[in-house]
């Protein structure tokens, strides 16, 4: 299984850490052939640590670094 498959909070922080940085974007993709379960695991620890969709930002009237 490829990482952007199976992502994990652990290598997350581990790379904010040695980066000296937050995460500007947290990305994973869903395999939909393999099954049809929507990824609520991932989807909740990367919404529970303040990170957001694309779609959610874009729905509040955000403006994202690169799009102006």
């Amino acid at each position: 299984m490829k990482i952007e498959n199976a992502p994990k909070l652990e290598d997350l922080l581990a790379y904010e850490k040695a980066a000296g940085k937050h995460a500007a974007w947290v990305y994973f993709s869903k395999d939909w052939f393999v099954d049809r379960h929507f990824p609520t695991i991932a989807a909740t620890w990367i919404r529970a640590h303040g990170w957001r969709s694309v779609e959610s930002a874009l729905h509040a009237g955000e403006v994202l670094p690169g799009s102006g």
